[in-house]
């Protein structure tokens, strides 16, 4: 690389990046997904792709490539940029970064082409899935160059959001849940933006090059389009620039347990209204026989009662509101409620994976896991104790699971036929055991707090996508007419969850699967499965906690002597 003399960091970086073998496992899944998918969306229509039927159809397939490939930017760039700057904070060797002859514009830009080089190389891996789609016709050459220009600028802005983030933040963590919100923020505003103005006869308006208007994607193609995605662009980077040194040296600090506190502070202030109420006093409890599952669920912004009670007040009051309001307009069919279901699985999902995730690879991250190893209990015990606060989250999140599930029960009229109430209550204890202790394995078998959060998240995915695709591929592209085939994305946890929403009011719903509702074999028998997956997980993790804590077994420790009485 000696046509690059002047750009040491990103040498370093490019370099440190082809040693890790992360990178190749992101590569991996990124094509994965991207052929995956891609290769549904071309030959999904049974397998059967004819010149005198596909001629002219290639539009539609390659723009909905291009936007599978824009979904896995984002959920893989931000995994990559995250730690940019961040993760030199937590190694504290962004201090010696910033001493160096090196201008912070240029740390910045180093920074950013790093993780975009990588980006930019597996976006190359898509053009045979366009290339594939442009050979049925129908795609204007312009639109070729046009979906190039866009899929640059999405990864180009996601890079300098990611970058802004890392900036900001303490933790990589933290950068990588705040790039994820903030994008899906600017994405949603945008969209209902410009829903309304499509109603008024106006164009797209955006700061992304992609929108979702009317339940289809559009493009923000224009002139005025691309310049507004690159001022929000420019406006990252400064921001980046602006918070590498205000922030370099920013104490840890916990944005959630902030926002929470003041919440608190609200709280109390309103409280002496009612005459200073308490429900459960936290505050000065000590440990006593279980000092981990104190210390977790006293002194953890996800453990404490308070600050979940606040927690569930957020999440059950919309709820509560929206459940009062159809029962008063009588609404049938897929109501509402269904999709609060929906949300709050997506909502629990994502805390519990970053809480269950995070409790060991936190603990190596900050150094302190050796001395939680000198506590005289088994490391059995440290990792149920240690899930104590998980499984309090796990009981506050099934509040607002456990109203929507008694109100479709009622509101449906089921009465005394108790078949949906006792499957989505078995289905949702269940599915929450499993999320809980598939991130507690994740976190105990990896090295660093954000590897054990993307690695869960990629599991997850790939528990409810697998069973999806499968089926898909033997219905759909190889044309399995037997219904063993369909009936194999029953083994979705998403599958579980919406067939036993919707099943109840579609008489074709699960037919189409050759199943009946009346029928219990197609709903038991995947619910048992993961059952048996999430027992064999938990007594996984429980019986090798020692090992896998790196903490050596006491029969090892010493060679055993043996006392001779003269």
């Amino acid at each position: 690389m000696y046509f690059l003399p002047d750009i040491p960091l990103l040498k370093k970086e490019l370099a440190e990046q082809s040693s890790q073998f992360r990178t190749y496992v992101i590569r991996g899944l990124f094509g994965l997904l991207l052929y995956v998918g891609g290769l549904m969306l071309i030959y999904g229509n049974g397998g059967n792709v004819r010149s005198d039927v596909s001629l002219g159809a290639g539009r539609e397939l390659f723009w909905n490539v291009v936007y599978l490939e824009a979904l896995a930017i984002y959920l893989f760039l931000p995994a990559m940029t995250a730690g940019a700057l961040a993760g030199e904070k937590e190694r504290e060797s962004l201090s010696l970064l910033l001493l160096t002859t090196l201008p912070p514009w240029s740390i910045l830009v180093q920074k950013l082409l790093s993780r975009l080089i990588p980006i930019l190389s597996l976006v190359v891996i898509s053009f045979p899935l366009l290339a594939a789609a442009y050979s049925f016709g129908g795609v204007p050459r312009d639109e070729l160059w046009q979906a190039g220009m866009l899929l640059v600028i999405w990864a180009v802005q996601l890079s300098a959001i990611s970058l802004a983030c890392s900036s900001y933040a303490r933790t990589t963590v933290s950068a990588l849940v705040m790039t994820y919100l903030i994008t899906a923020l600017i994405f949603f505003f945008y969209s209902s933006i410009s829903t309304g103005m499509a109603r008024g006869g106006g164009s797209v308006n955006s700061y992304v090059p992609f929108v979702r208007v009317g339940g289809e994607f559009q493009l923000n193609s224009s002139p005025q389009g691309v310049f507004r995605c690159l001022f929000l662009t420019g406006t990252a980077l400064v921001a980046a620039r602006i918070c590498l040194f205000s922030r370099a040296f920013s104490p840890p600090s916990n944005a959630m347990l902030k926002f929470l506190r003041a919440v608190d502070h609200f709280w109390n202030d309103l409280n002496s209204v009612t005459g200073g109420v308490v429900l459960v006093d936290d505050k000065n409890r000590w440990p006593q026989k279980h000092p981990i599952s104190w210390r977790e669920t006293s002194k953890k912004s996800l453990g404490t009662f308070r600050y979940l009670f606040r927690v569930l007040v957020l999440i059950e009051t919309p709820i509560l509101v929206i459940c009062q309001m159809t029962q008063a307009t009588g609404t049938s069919g897929v109501s509402s409620v269904s999709y609060l279901l929906y949300i709050t699985w997506g909502i629990g999902t994502a805390l519990v994976c970053v809480h269950a995730a995070s409790v060991i690879s936190g603990e190596r991250a900050r150094q302190t896991l050796d001395s939680l190893l000198t506590a005289p209990i088994t490391g059995a015990d440290i990792v149920r104790e240690k899930l104590s606060g998980v499984r309090r989250l796990l009981f506050v999140l099934a509040v607002p699971m456990l109203t929507i599930i008694v109100f479709q029960h009622w509101f449906r009229d089921y009465y005394w036929q108790l078949q949906y109430l006792v499957r989505s209550v078995s289905l949702m204890i269940v599915m929450l055991m499993l999320l809980m202790w598939t991130c507690a394995f994740v976190g105990l078998r990896t090295r660093t707090q954000l590897q054990a959060i993307v690695t869960a998240m990629t599991v997850l995915i790939l528990m409810v996508g697998i069973p999806k695709a499968v089926s898909y591929f033997l219905v759909s592209v190889l044309q399995w007419n037997d219904a063993l085939g369909a009936q194999i994305a029953f083994l979705s946890p998403a599958s579980l969850i919406q067939y036993t929403e919707l099943g109840w009011d579609d008489t074709q719903f699960l037919g189409n699967f050759g199943v009946r509702w009346e029928s219990e074999y197609w709903f038991w028998i995947p619910v048992g499965f993961w059952a048996l997956v999430a027992l064999a997980i938990r007594f996984a993790c429980l019986s090798n906690a020692d090992r896998w804590l790196g903490r050596v077994p006491p029969s090892r420790t010493a060679p055993r002597i043996e006392t001779v009485n003269a």
